[in-house]
């Protein structure tokens, strides 16, 4: 990460666009996520494909670093059409880093707020095909 790479998560300023992490990913955007971490679009340098970024400051996971290290590295042997790769997980100067697969589309909260402002409801139908989704993507 740059010198300037020391702020930006949870309620500081976000990280300068182009800032790289691990030396590879490229922070573009901050996106909504957790007040305790930042969520970044970012470009993979390799690849040049979009991708997530979460960054958690070493020094508030304190003794969780190895148990979120240890479950990120099982979820990134988990592949699944429905789920995000996990594809790289590890520190950079004072971050812990997690980056994944960066979903199209848009999330399902804005998916379901949009059709409630719309005065529209989410039918039985529908709630059933989300759930099953969901399901499959967690089996």
């Amino acid at each position: 990460m740059t010198a300037t790479a020391n702020a930006g998560v949870g309620s500081q300023a976000p990280l300068p666009q182009g800032t790289l992490v691990a030396g590879r990913f490229a922070l573009e955007e901050p996106l909504p996520g957790a007040a305790s971490v930042g969520v970044y679009l970012a470009r993979d340098n390799q690849s040049n494909s979009a991708c997530t970024v979460v960054l958690a400051p070493l020094e508030r996971l304190g003794a969780h670093k190895a148990t979120l290290q240890s479950d990120l590295g099982r979820v990134a042997r988990v592949q699944h059409k429905n789920l995000a790769r996990v594809f790289a997980v590890g520190e950079d100067r004072q971050f812990f880093y997690a980056v994944s697969e960066h979903p199209d589309g848009h999330t399902l909260r804005r998916a379901i707020s949009a059709r409630l402002q719309q005065g529209q409801t989410v039918g039985a139908q529908t709630a059933f095909t989300l759930l099953g989704h969901v399901a499959q993507g967690l089996s």
